[in-house]
């Protein structure tokens, strides 16, 4: 009979890699969103954003849900990142660190569509600190519910590559020095420094598998240690209850997580505090759980990690620690 918790493989693959660990193995789905590229930011100081709304806008029409059309611009080009909003929401004000679930349309200043999320038939979840600082500045201290028009000079957009195959001799997508336009419906967001569901969690008492120790508050990082020799097997265990909503099988789930391989000199890496990542909808481990609980996974040793160049220790049981700090879920779905 098929071990139902290897069917939950991706979430493996997807924590070991925000933890740096590498001994999952099968089929794995990535956390990221591939809707939207760009880059992390280094530090700087962050740009001055226009809010006013007088900036040179390209017109726009179409409502919240739509797919929009947005005209040409005309005139000279904003020189700041320049954002309005076309229609408000009421939900919770965005910060520059919160994970997004939007649908959006870009268009360079000429009016061509480079891409969309309403043609391509799904919203995008991504991190603002994952995009580019166009889309990161932009759309903080906006709102959940807010169609928002961005103007984004190629400064903190694409800058002097652009974006695109450049190497196969076709136009890029996004050319040298483009000013970007795009519309963005924001329909959810998760502020990953609120642990507040996490510190509202309910302890269980549920038995931990033999050799393996969890120390610490609910709503702070988890110790994690280790003791013996002998290998636990595939398992999930509760350790604390959220009392959030129940996550489904198309929900994006942003967490924080510490992990490690079994052994007693095993060191452990982890998440928290800052760096909280995001699991794409339908992985079996998480489904089912609420916001705010705290779920101990551990996948048994895995033979081929050593047929793939793994070290001994690689080779052992992957256990860690994931704390559910919240969800995005597409209302726009619902009807």
């Amino acid at each position: 009979m098929t071990n139902p918790l290897r069917k939950g493989l991706a979430v493996c693959a997807a924590l070991a890699l925000s933890l740096g660990l590498a001994a999952c193995s099968s089929d794995s789905q990535s956390g990221e969103s591939g809707a939207e590229s760009g880059s992390a930011q280094s530090g700087e100081a962050a740009p001055t954003v226009d809010r006013s709304g007088d900036a040179n806008f390209p017109e726009v029409t179409g409502d919240f849900g739509e797919e929009p059309t947005i005209s040409a611009g005309s005139g000279t080009e904003p020189t700041q990142i320049s954002a309005r909003t076309l229609s408000e929401g009421d939900g919770e004000e965005i910060s520059s660190d919160d994970f997004l679930l939007v649908n959006y349309a870009g268009a360079l200043w000429n009016g061509k569509v480079f891409d969309s999320s309403f043609t391509n038939g799904s919203p995008a979840a991504f991190g603002l600190n994952q995009v580019i600082e166009g889309w990161k500045y932009g759309l903080a201290e906006q709102h959940v519910g807010d169609r928002v028009q961005l103007v984004i000079p190629s400064e903190w957009g694409y800058g002097e590559t652009g974006s695109g195959d450049a190497q196969s001799g076709e136009e890029a997508t996004i050319p040298a020095n483009a000013t970007l336009v795009f519309v963005v419906d924001i329909i959810d967001s998760v502020d990953p420094s609120d642990t507040s569901a996490l510190e509202d969690a309910t302890p269980t008492d549920d038995e931990l598998p033999s050799g393996i120790s969890v120390e610490g508050d609910l709503g702070s990082e988890p110790t994690l240690t280790f003791s013996g020799t002998t290998q636990p097997e595939d398992s999930e265990t509760t350790l604390a209850t959220g009392s959030g909503e129940e996550i489904t099988d198309s929900d994006y789930v942003v967490y924080h997580a510490v992990g490690g391989y079994f052994g007693e000199d095993s060191e452990t890496s982890g998440t928290w505090p800052d760096n909280a990542q995001m699991l794409s909808p339908g992985v079996t481990a998480m489904v089912g759980k609420t916001v705010g609980s705290r779920v101990l996974i551990v996948y048994g040793p895995t033979a081929d990690a050593s047929q793939s160049g793994a070290t001994d220790a690689e080779t052992n049981a992957t256990v860690m620690v994931v704390d559910i700090v919240g969800v995005l879920h597409d209302t726009s779905a619902e009807g």
